[in-house]
């Protein structure tokens, strides 16, 4: 029948606003459908600490999708990793150990979308983490929300300190990999360009 899609024809695209991923701008209704109902993978919203920041980054969304997403190389551009360890690549359920500020973590991917959400929980002495990561697209540049949350018994005793913990280490995460986005491409890092 003339006008209908075949069964192996890519799917329409209707694009939407959506405020539950403000970072993310216009969205299709399948990214939408992938992301909130196959996997809803989040940080923990009624943890007793959780934090969020934001950048900009002078590099197209590939760029730092791949960067964010090769596992193994985070110690590299990230100077707060002192090591990783991941067998392959990231994907969905991979696991991974690695270590920072003398904690040694281990994660899995929950949610991986390229290359607009990464989220995985992980476990360390007293605590239980969820760490999301949502990119959007905008062009030459990529606006990246991080968010993260921690439950156990730390977070509960001092959710106050435990939350200024995650706010500063999402912030110099960001921007590191800001720094390392931009000067693989020649651009210039500012630090000012980072928000709560």
């Amino acid at each position: 029948m003339e006008g209908r899609r075949g069964r192996d024809s890519p799917p329409s695209r209707a694009f939407v606003d959506s405020e539950q991923m403000p970072t993310r701008g216009p969205v299709a209704v399948d990214d939408i459908l992938r992301g909130f109902i196959m996997n809803t993978f989040d940080i923990d919203r009624k943890a007793p600490a959780s934090a969020s920041a934001t950048v900009l980054i002078r590099a197209p969304i590939d760029e730092v999708w791949n960067r964010l997403t090769d596992i193994s190389g985070w110690p590299f551009w990230n100077k707060a990793i002192s090591r990783v360890r991941i067998d392959g690549p990231a994907k969905y359920g991979a696991e991974f150990t690695w270590s920072t500020g003398g904690l040694r973590i281990q994660s899995t991917i929950q949610r991986f979308d390229p290359p607009y959400v990464l989220g995985w929980s992980g476990r360390a002495p007293l605590i239980k983490a969820r760490h999301v990561y949502w990119l959007a697209d905008l062009g030459a540049m990529t606006s990246v929300k991080t968010e993260e949350s921690f439950s156990g018994p730390l977070a509960t005793v001092s959710p106050r300190w435990t939350k200024s913990i995650i706010q500063r280490s999402l912030h110099q995460g960001l921007a590191a990999l800001k720094a390392a986005c931009e000067t693989a491409r020649g651009g210039r890092f500012e630090a000012s360009q980072l928000s709560a």
